[in-house]
C-alpha cells in the first residue's frame, strides 16, 4: 500500500483494474488489490494465525477500552490497529501449537500519563475484588481526579468485565462480579484517564497500562 499527495491526474476514489485508490484520515491512499493464490498453510502462516487469533481476541473484547487506551497512540493507525500491532510481539508466550496470551504483558492502553503504582488484588468476600493502589499524585503527570479504568479477565475463556468511577487518590476500590464468576481465576489491567473524557486524542491523557494482579474469586 502506498499513500500519495497528487495521483497521476490526482486523488481519486475506487478500483482501476487491480489500483484500489481511497481516503483515510486525510490522505489518500493506493493499494493493489490483493491476488489470488493457493494458501500453503505452512507452520509459519499457522503460528502468525494463531497469534492474530489470541490477541484479536484479547483485543476485540476490550475494544471500549482498547479505543481509549490506543486512541492516541499513533496518529496514522486506528485504536484497533495500534493495539494489534504493540501486542503481537510482546504479549505471546509459549511454542507453537501451544501458543498463549500472556495477560501480564498485554497491553490495554499507552500514554503519558504516570501509571497505576503499587497494584494489588485480592478476593475474600464472594462474587467480589479488591483492588488497592498507591496515590501517586504529582499535579505534573498524575492528577487525584484522574479516572483508574479496569479490565477484569476470565484467565480461562476470556470473558471481561470493565470498571471505571475510581480516581487516583481513592488509592482502593471493590469490584462487584457476576455471580457465575465465583471461583474463577480472574487477572485485572488497568491505566489512568483524564477525568471527564470520553475520548483521547493526546498521549498526555492516558497513562500505559499496567497488570494489576491475579486473584481466584470466592
Amino acid at each position: 500500500m502506498g499513500t500519495y499527495k497528487q495521483g497521476i491526474y490526482g486523488p481519486y476514489s475506487g478500483r482501476v483494474g487491480n489500483v484500489i485508490g481511497s481516503f483515510w484520515k486525510g490522505r489518500c491512499i493506493m493499494r493493489i488489490r490483493a491476488a489470488s493464490h493457493t494458501d500453503a498453510n505452512t507452520i509459519p502462516q499457522q503460528i502468525q494465525r494463531m497469534k492474530w487469533k489470541l490477541v484479536s481476541a484479547f483485543v476485540k473484547a476490550n475494544s471500549k477500552l482498547v479505543k481509549l487506551g490506543f486512541g492516541a497512540a499513533d496518529a496514522t493507525l486506528t485504536a484497533f490497529n495500534s493495539a494489534m500491532k504493540f501486542n503481537l510481539p510482546e504479549a505471546i508466550t509459549g511454542t507453537f501449537p501451544e501458543l498463549k496470551l500472556e495477560l501480564s504483558q498485554a497491553t490495554l492502553a499507552m500514554g503519558n500519563l504516570l501509571p497505576v503504582e503499587g497494584a494489588l488484588m485480592s478476593s475474600t468476600v464472594g462474587n467480589t475484588l479488591q483492588v488497592d493502589w498507591a496515590d501517586n499524585t504529582n499535579n505534573v503527570d498524575a492528577f487525584e481526579d484522574d479516572n483508574l479504568m479496569i479490565a477484569v479477565i476470565d484467565t480461562a475463556t476470556g470473558e471481561v468485565m470493565h470498571f471505571s468511577g475510581y480516581s487516583r487518590m481513592d488509592e482502593t476500590a471493590t469490584l462487584t462480579l457476576s455471580e457465575n464468576w465465583a471461583s474463577r481465576t480472574v487477572n485485572a489491567i488497568g491505566f489512568f484517564l483524564k477525568a471527564g473524557l470520553t475520548e483521547v486524542n493526546s498521549r498526555d491523557q492516558v497513562s500505559n497500562s499496567v497488570f494489576m494482579g491475579s486473584a481466584t474469586v470466592a
